[in-house]
Order: C-alpha cells, then sequence, then structure tokens
C-alpha cells in the first residue's frame, strides 16, 4: 500500500534553545510490507533551510483531521537522523484497517505539533489491481468488464463463465447461493447451489444432456434427460418403476462377486442422530418382498442383505408386519444348512451392554423371546476347550442369602403386568458378572437369569455337603450312645447277678 500526504504549513518553535522555523512534512509515500510496517519518506526544513542532523520524532495515528481518535499506540523515533531535510521513517500502528474510513498522521519534533494533520490515501494500485474488478459494495470479479450486484464472477473471452452467487436477500434471480458455470457462449449452463427463493439444494443440468457422478475418471451414476439412473452403467431404465405381475421387487440387487463379504443389496443411514433406516422395503403384494437380496455364490462370507445404520437410534434392518390380525411376521430367517443359522445376532463390541438380538412383546400376554421348535429351545458355546482358571463358585450358601425373589409391577413403558423376579441393582452387589448397567454404573438395563443356575447347582452341592456331614456326625453320636448303652445294660445285669 502507498500513503501520500498534503503539503504543510510552518510553525514556530523552540528547539535546543534557539529560534527555529520547522515545517511540516512536504511529501510522504508508504509501500506494503509482509507484516504490518509501511515506509513514511519527509522533508523537514529548519529555519527556512533543509535541516540536518539527528531529531526526536512522534507519529500519531487519528480518524480524524483535527480531535477524533487516536488509532493504535503512539509511535516513537529517538534520534532520527536527518540529510538535507529528507528523512525515512519506518511506521507500525499494528494491525489497523485502512480499507474503511479516512486516517490522518500527526507529526511531532521535540515536543512540537506539526499541523496540519496528514492524510493518509490510497495508492491507485490498492483499488485496482489487472484481471480483478471490485465495485464500492465489495463485490468481485475477474477478467469481467464489471462486478455484478451480489456475484462472484470468474469469466474468460471464449464464452466460459463461473458464477458464485451470493444470498443477500433473497430476491431475485441472482440473489441464490449458488454456483453458475456456462460455456460455448452462455448455451450450456449448469448450476449447483440453492433454488431460486427457497432453501432446496439442487444440482442442475439445465443444458439437454446427462448429468454424471463418478469417481477416479470413471462414471458411477448417470441420471439422462428422460429421468433415468444408472449406476455403473449408462442408465436403461428408471428406477422408481415397479415390474408386473404376481412376484414383483421395489428394488433388486444381485452379486455374482467372486470377492468375501459382497453383498447384492447394501443399505447405509449414516445420520448420527434420528430415527435413520439402512435398508426400508414395504411390499403390498399378497406374496412379494418388501426386501429381497440374492447372494449366489456357492462359497465365502457372501451377503444376501447388509443393512448398516450409524445414527444413534436408527435401525439397520426392520421388518414390519402392518396387519392388525392374523399370524403375520416381521421378519423371517432361513437356512437350509445342516450347520447354518436362521437368524444371527451379534454385539460386537468387547465392553459395553451391547444386545446380539432383542425381542419385545408390547402385550402382557405375549412372549419377549418364543421358542416353538423341535430343537433346544436355548443354547450357549460351554465346552472346556474354550475356557481358563476354572474353578468352583465361592461361597454360594452365603451368595444366594443374599438375594430374593420377590413379586412385582411393571411400569407402563415395560407392559405394566404383574411379575415375579428379582431386582437386579440388589443382584448386582452380589453377582456383577451377571448384571448390565447404564453408563452411569448405578441403574442397571438387566441380569441374565440363566447364569443364575450355576449359583444354585453349587449352593445345592453346598448344602449336600453340608447335610452329608451333619448326617455323619449324627451317625457317629448314634454309635457311640449305642455303645453306652451295651456297657449300661452289661452293668445292670451284672448288679441283677449280685
Amino acid at each position: 500500500m502507498v500513503l501520500k500526504s498534503n503539503e504543510g504549513s510552518n510553525m514556530k518553535s523552540t528547539l535546543l534553545a534557539a529560534a527555529l522555523c520547522v515545517a511540516t512534512v512536504c511529501s510522504v509515500s508508504a509501500h506494503a510490507q509482509t507484516d504490518t510496517t509501511f515506509t513514511y519518506q519527509g522533508q523537514l526544513n529548519e529555519s527556512g533551510a533543509p535541516a540536518n542532523g539527528s531529531y526526536s520524532m512522534r507519529f500519531k495515528l487519528f480518524d480524524a483531521l483535527a480531535g477524533g481518535n487516536q488509532i493504535g499506540s503512539t509511535f516513537i523515533i529517538n534520534p532520527k537522523v536527518v540529510a538535507d531535510g529528507l528523512f525515512a521513517a519506518e511506521l507500525d500502528f499494528g494491525a489497523q484497517d485502512f480499507s474503511t474510513g479516512q486516517h490522518w498522521l500527526e507529526i511531532i519534533v521535540y515536543g512540537d505539533t506539526l499541523a496540519p494533520r496528514q492524510a493518509v490515501t490510497g495508492s491507485p494500485y490498492s483499488i485496482q489491481t489487472r484481471g480483478i474488478n471490485i465495485d464500492d459494495d465489495g463485490n468481485v470479479a475477474f477478467n469481467s468488464m464489471e462486478a455484478i450486484e451480489g456475484l462472484f464472477t470468474l469469466s474468460s473471452i471464449g464464452g466460459i463463465d463461473v458464477v458464485i452467487d451470493a444470498d443477500t436477500n433473497n430476491v431475485g434471480e441472482d440473489q441464490n447461493a449458488r454456483i453458475i458455470m456456462r460455456q460455448d457462449g452462455g448455451v450450456a449452463n449448469s448450476r449447483m447451489g440453492y433454488r431460486e427463493a427457497t432453501n432446496i439444494l439442487e444440482i442442475m443440468q439445465e443444458y439437454n444432456d446427462n448429468l454424471v457422478l463418478g469417481t477416479n475418471n470413471t462414471d458411477h451414476l448417470t441420471i439422462n434427460t428422460a429421468g433415468n439412473v444408472g449406476i455403473g452403467e449408462y442408465p436403461n431404465f428408471n428406477m422408481t418403476l415397479l415390474a408386473a405381475g404376481d412376484v414383483w421387487r421395489g428394488v433388486e440387487g444381485r452379486t455374482s462377486s467372486t470377492f468375501e463379504n459382497s453383498a447384492g443389496v447394501k443399505g447405509l443411514a449414516s445420520a448420527s442422530s434420528g430415527l435413520t433406516y439402512g435398508v426400508y422395503g414395504e411390499n403390498r403384494s399378497t406374496s412379494g418382498a418388501g426386501v429381497y437380496g440374492e447372494n449366489t455364490l456357492s462359497g465365502g462370507s457372501t451377503i444376501g442383505v447388509l443393512g448398516r445404520v450409524m445414527g444413534t437410534s436408527g435401525r439397520a434392518v426392520l421388518g414390519e408386519a402392518t396387519s392388525t390380525t392374523g399370524n403375520t411376521t416381521g421378519v423371517v430367517g432361513l437356512c437350509f444348512s445342516d450347520g447354518g443359522k436362521g437368524v444371527q445376532g451379534s454385539s460386537l463390541p468387547s465392553t459395553g451392554t451391547g444386545k446380539g438380538v432383542v425381542g419385545w412383546a408390547g402385550s402382557s400376554n405375549g412372549y419377549d423371546f418364543y421358542a416353538a421348535g423341535a430343537g433346544i429351545n436355548y443354547g450357549s458355546s460351554s465346552s472346556i476347550r474354550w475356557k481358563s482358571n476354572v474353578v468352583n463358585v465361592s461361597n454360594p450358601l452365603d451368595k444366594l442369602a443374599q438375594l430374593r425373589g420377590v413379586y412385582y409391577d411393571w411400569d407402563e413403558e415395560h407392559g405394566g403386568q404383574h411379575a415375579i423376579g428379582m431386582i437386579a441393582e440388589e443382584v448386582g452387589k452380589v453377582l456383577p458378572e451377571i448384571v448390565g448397567y447404564e453408563e452411569n454404573g448405578v441403574d442397571a438395563i438387566g441380569m441374565d437369569y440363566s447364569m443364575l443356575t450355576p449359583l444354585l447347582v453349587e449352593a445345592t452341592n453346598a448344602l449336600r455337603a453340608e447335610k452329608d456331614a451333619q448326617i455323619k456326625k449324627l451317625e457317629v453320636e448314634n454309635q457311640l450312645l449305642k455303645a453306652r448303652l451295651d456297657r449300661l445294660e452289661r452293668m445292670m445285669v451284672l448288679i441283677a447277678d449280685q
């Protein structure tokens, strides 16, 4: 930035006990630095002749020609060498905004304030730079004849324009927050941003041609002028069309990939909150499928349907049977392998209170989990092959004595019915291994009643051992009493014979 001052007037000053005539600076210039320092150049006359020697100078920056407010701190140069009346001073008033309002320099030489203050003005190169046009309202244009209100414009002679539209008052065609691109003399147009007078975000191809999304210079999703959508190939169909017939599918996904963990249909709900759905399928036919995934590979860890959700309360897969009557099913899992799984639920984190499978029945006469097959109703891996540090449960009778069975009534949120069971927080004080807690570590979420079985077994064994020991003790005491009775009978016989 270059600064320039106006001609000043002379004033009288007593300097070093001599009568001196000190003239104000008659010219000033400055050029931009990489920091907040700029160079001030001036001329100092002493008794009507160019001054020579060292002088104490102070510089102040004000927002008015007279009076006003001082900006920044006073800059002191002591001494300053003046040769043939000319001097240059490196001034620094800190990070001030010279683009708003007028500024004036006040100069003090050996205590004498020179008047008037010198105006700090801008250089023409700070107003306009080649190829950049900035109007009085701050609108910016590159390679354009003039800046347009509310716009940031890049253009070229060949008819290629990129316009960044600034949202000011949401009125008029050129007031949307968007990017507009033109080429071929303005014939081909596209835009990305907010639709006029709305908060709808759009990506629009105004020209009669395809809209393509891709990565690595490869087309991955194409929308043609008819609205058909293609993923991975040219669009030949509209994804919203439903096939006619007795069995139809809203979306059908198939994978023939030889890679493991391939998926026919993959749904991802990545919202961090809210009721989101990884995959949502709805079927109103009498024999169709809301979501149908098929993976035809005979090997590998393949997946017919994979649902994934990252929301705090979302559902990766949701099955709904909305009929209020009949024997309907929300989710069905079928397995035709003699060692497979119809439905598998896994909670992968090694900490916390995750749940592999959750069942919920809203009726007090219903079942949260119901097993009706010919197999074992409940099973858990328990082979000694996977266990170490095996020891018996210690003091089982003492632990059992600290537990209690209770009757209680559930609150409305949990069904409201009368039930029998235990208090998880009480059980956790005795058997913390079988109780899950909230993050506060105080309020229990639930407990595994099945894990009470080892305690009951050991308590029964301890009780049996205790009773066996008592019986053994009584048997010994009975034998001693019998021996004493035998001796007493013999003594009585001897006494009777005498």
